[in-house]
């Protein structure tokens, strides 16, 4: 924790499940102004950096024999700096907020932690507000009375990690989004409060810049209304269309693939 954990823990309220990132504390920050100080914890899942050698052993369990193709792929990545940049488009914001910081925080190596549980058993959240990370816990959802999700894919079509990445390898351009829905123990399948479609007149980089602005102010605005008591309509998911993807898919060659189509989208050669 920070210096302020040695304050009384306030109970109710609202926890934030985040990752890294200065775009999250300026939306931490947003949303304590917009609730009367009322966000209790920011927790924020530390990003490992993994040795080298461990590494290769993940990918060879992703990709066996096919090891060499997937390291040659991601040295073409490496080497490619501008190609590289493409794939961080998913990522961008139009405000690039700077050593912003939100005080109460806790940093762990994962959401699901015995040490976040017993954090959040002793809050007991009203709200509980989730944006990025791995796939949460029935226990740790169950610690608070209500539980939303951010998931920068379009619900109920591209459901698990990088989902507008593969929308976008698809060639699906139309189902380009992000979904705000209640959490369910099965990952991005819960009731659908809002969802936000990209702006496909834009170039990809400004694109998901518009997107990714757009879906962080109607998260902020739903969770503020769902902390206020104000009732928002859910609606509830048709899965059977559902593809779902996983971050053992997210391989170097797919990533290249990706880059390059970005390429060719920004140079006008696809036609949406």
């Amino acid at each position: 924790m920070t210096s302020t954990d040695t304050a009384p823990i306030q109970t109710g309220g609202i926890v934030f499940l985040t990752v890294p990132g200065d775009i999250k504390h300026h939306f931490a920050k947003r949303l304590a102004k917009n609730t009367d100080n009322s966000l209790r914890l920011m927790v924020i899942q530390k990003q490992e950096k993994k040795p080298l050698l461990r590494r290769l052993s993940i990918l060879y369990k992703k990709a066996g024999l096919g090891i060499f193709k997937e390291i040659w792929f991601a040295f073409l990545l490496r080497k490619d700096k501008e190609l590289s940049r493409t794939l961080e488009y998913f990522r961008e914001h139009s405000s690039k907020q700077k050593d912003i910081h939100f005080e109460k925080t806790l940093e762990v190596s994962s959401v699901n932690s015995n040490e976040v549980y017993y954090q959040l058993k002793t809050i007991a959240p009203d709200l509980l507000v989730v944006w990025g990370g791995t796939v949460i816990q029935p226990r740790i959802i169950e610690t608070a009375k209500h539980a939303i999700n951010l998931h920068f894919g379009l619900c109920p079509y591209y459901l698990g990690a990088v989902a507008n990445q593969h929308a976008v390898i698809s060639n699906d351009f139309a189902k380009i989004g992000a979904t705000i829905h209640h959490i369910e123990a099965t990952a991005d399948t819960g009731d659908v409060l809002a969802t936000v479609n990209a702006d496909l007149s834009k170039k990809p980089r400004y694109l998901f810049a518009d997107l990714n602005d757009q879906a962080m102010d109607q998260f902020l605005e739903i969770a503020t209304k769902m902390y206020c008591g104000k009732e928002i309509h859910a609606t509830p998911q048709d899965n059977t269309q559902s593809k779902v993807f996983y971050l053992k898919d997210w391989l170097p060659s797919v990533r290249y693939k990706l880059a390059k189509k970005i390429q060719k989208w920004e140079r006008g050669e696809y036609k949406i």
